[in-house]
């Protein structure tokens, strides 16, 4: 059976879509998602029965269907603002509304539809896509079955965990498995896969040491865009399992997003889709200056636009309103905090699994006063992606203020192996260098602030703690410095400021932070 609407064609028998005659590499989920809605275009097809019709029995999240529907709008030229071809039918379902010919023969057109020689791929039709990532067969460079069981269970656990990263949507094993281990041009394996990235690794043991190393390539450029290498002692293999993979997602999540970042920004504004324009507004995020949030907003806001039931730009939307409350960039900060949790909630409920909206709200609840509830928002966070860097982060942020110093350190210890070049790396340093002092761990903490105060996006209140920490470890006349700096961009900061922002639980963590602030306040005053 063949379907034509404007210049698409639908080919059930060949299970297939084509423009003009020239097949379009489309996944199969998705030409499944087709034909379901044209075949039952004289009616609202429901988001469930979608679900058991492209996924059947397996559990996904409904997420997975918001994707799939955006995919097939890219595929036949719509978008979800148009919605000329797929339409959303509020509290219903979707419909197909394109005006649809039926006829039951195969065309030579079509029998000769192969590529024309023009360069047309699966990645035309991800060029503004969401990243789509394959993860090949490691390599296992001995020849022991310890080696090809760790290497075959790396690739699983890695697999899984990019698909729970919320991030990246990845091929299936069954169908990156029919490319075998070993050196591959990633260019062929994206047009074959119609993938963006390629992970591929290597496993090694010698003695009683096993080395991995990943790399990761853009089948656009061709080229190796990062590159990794983890070295364990050998021991329970479920255990080294559990603990690489989860540095490789890590690894493998912060490189695309930098990457998605960098190549939204070569897109004309005029053209970018949803996806591109949250990576426009992560672009603007974390720079915690009054401009970059209002450039921000303005991304994830046309993201929102285009696209509205994607969970991360609300979770944008949210931090943005967390930065102008955090350094008091609006004048009205209880808006701002209002519109944090607001935009939270938004994002938890269209996504309850994607761990950025936990995280959002974590900070939201954090600066709102509410150190328990940001503490269990985080834990959800955490435990949905546990490779995401920025809520180990905070976790660990919000596990020093409870007074937890240990959990603290390892936290953001986990953080900074999962995103080593983090756009927020002062951050993470300070907090584990507050936790560190606090301890009484005065070496590794200095080590820690003195690498954390050299950053050029450092901002005032991050600075502030950086007094603190200095102050506690005798470094009077670096702390001196440093209130310089802090007071020089808020001459009028003080103490009440510094603990609007820093919630410590222990009193005598309050008694120790507030004596050595004060001090240096003083020192520098006269």
């Amino acid at each position: 059976m063949q379907y034509r609407f404007d210049k698409y064609v639908l080919d059930t028998a060949q299970f297939a879509l084509f423009i003009d005659g020239r097949k379009i590499d489309v996944e199969p989920q998705v030409l499944k998602l087709l034909e379901h809605l044209i075949d039952n275009r004289d009616r609202v097809v429901s988001r469930d029965e979608l679900l058991d019709k492209v996924f059947g029995r397996r559990v996904v999240t409904d997420n997975a269907l918001t994707v799939r529907i955006r995919a097939a709008r890219n595929a036949v030229g719509d978008s979800a603002k148009e919605q000329k071809v797929i339409a959303t039918v509020q509290g219903g379902g979707y419909r197909f509304v394109a005006d649809v010919e039926v006829t039951s023969h195969i065309t030579a057109q079509h029998e000769k539809a192969a590529p024309t020689g023009d360069g047309s791929s699966g990645l035309d039709n991800l060029s503004t896509a969401e990243p789509t990532v394959a993860v090949l067969p490691f390599e296992v460079l001995g020849d022991g079955e310890v080696d090809a069981t760790i290497a075959r269970g790396l690739v699983h656990d890695v697999t899984t965990r990019v698909a729970r990263s919320r991030t990246m949507f990845v091929i299936a094993r069954g169908t990156s498995f029919q490319f075998e281990s070993g050196a591959h041009d990633v260019r062929e394996i994206g047009t074959a896969l119609g993938v963006r990235y390629i992970v591929q690794g290597a496993v090694q043991i010698a003695g009683n040491k096993i080395r991995v190393s990943i790399g990761l390539a853009s089948t656009e450029s061709g080229q190796e865009v990062g590159s990794w290498q983890y070295n364990k002692q050998l021991g329970d293999v479920l255990v080294i399992q559990d603990e690489m993979a989860e540095l490789i997602v890590g690894s493998i999540e912060t490189e695309v997003q930098k990457q998605e970042m960098q190549r939204s920004v070569l897109i004309p504004s005029s053209n970018l889709d949803a996806w591109s324009a949250y990576h426009r507004g992560l672009s603007h995020m974390y720079r915690f200056r009054m401009k970059e949030c209002d450039n921000a907003e303005m991304f994830f806001r046309r993201a929102i636009d285009l696209e509205p039931n994607v969970p991360r730009p609300y979770a944008g939307l949210s931090f943005v309103n967390y930065e102008r409350a955090y350094l008091n960039l609006d004048d009205d900060r209880k808006n701002s905090l209002r519109r944090a949790l607001d935009f939270a909630h938004e994002a938890i409920a269209v996504d309850p699994t994607d761990p950025m909206g936990h995280w959002a709200m974590s900070r939201a609840r954090f600066l709102n006063g509410d150190l328990d509830a940001a503490h269990t928002s985080i834990t959800e966070s955490t435990d949905l992606n546990p490779s995401y860097a920025n809520a180990q982060y905070f976790l660990g942020w919000v596990s020093m203020q409870l007074g937890e110093h240990e959990i603290g350190v390892d936290r953001i210890d986990l953080s900074r192996r999962l995103s080593p070049y983090d756009p927020l790396i002062y951050g993470m340093l300070g907090v584990s260098a507050m936790s560190l002092v606090l301890l009484g761990r005065i070496d590794e903490a200095m080590r820690r602030v003195n690498e954390a105060i050299k950053h050029p996006d450092m901002h005032y209140q991050a600075r502030a703690m950086g007094v603190v920490i200095l102050a506690m470890a005798g470094e009077i006349e670096l702390a001196k410095e440093s209130m310089q700096r802090v007071l020089a961009v808020k001459p009028d900061y003080d103490i009440d400021e510094f603990f609007s922002v820093y919630a410590f639980r222990k009193d005598e963590d309050v008694r120790r932070i507030t004596h050595a602030f004060e001090d240096i306040r003083h020192r520098v005053r006269h």
